[in-house]
């Protein structure tokens, strides 16, 4: 997947400062609030989150946010949110993959359907089992994150 963010961009660093506004003003005390400092972070985060979507570090925010920040994230702690958020929208879209299948009037959820072709009958895969191919595939293009880990480094 391309980079989404690059750190030599000042309409990225200010789009990075925006977004960790929250993580910061909730983490940090304000005597440490010095715009050059806080420059020189969101170049760093760009750096190392270039590939995430907006709208998933934004949801990665939030979400840590509602856990509570007790400190400011580092760049990686944001990586394996963003993860996490990748996570839930591959299962959501793997739930409506199947639920389309379980759904079908046309092969009653086995994701095969009988058609007469030049007079013999064959099996070919529904277009329930295309779709659901569709929607997985429309989350993995976009999100090229890896998997998120559990606190015991086994995978999610």
């Amino acid at each position: 997947m391309a980079d989404v963010w690059n750190y030599r961009n000042a309409e990225h660093v200010r789009t990075m400062l925006a977004l960790l506004a929250p993580l910061v003003a909730a983490a940090r005390p304000r005597e440490f609030a010095d715009k050059d400092v806080a420059r020189d972070q969101a170049k760093a985060f760009l750096m190392a989150l270039k590939d995430v979507p907006a709208d998933v570090l934004e949801e990665a925010i939030a979400n840590t946010m509602v856990e509570g920040v007790k400190w400011m994230p580092k760049p990686g702690d944001l990586r394996e949110a963003c993860a996490a958020v990748v996570d839930g929208r591959r299962r959501v879209a793997a739930r409506k993959a199947k639920a389309l299948a379980e759904d079908c009037a046309q092969c009653g959820g086995s994701q095969w359907e009988t058609v007469v072709i030049d007079g013999v009958e064959r099996v070919q895969r529904c277009r329930c089992f295309a779709l659901g191919l569709e929607l997985m595939a429309g989350v993995e293009a976009r999100l090229s994150l890896p998997p998120a880990r559990s606190s015991e480094g086994e995978a999610a």
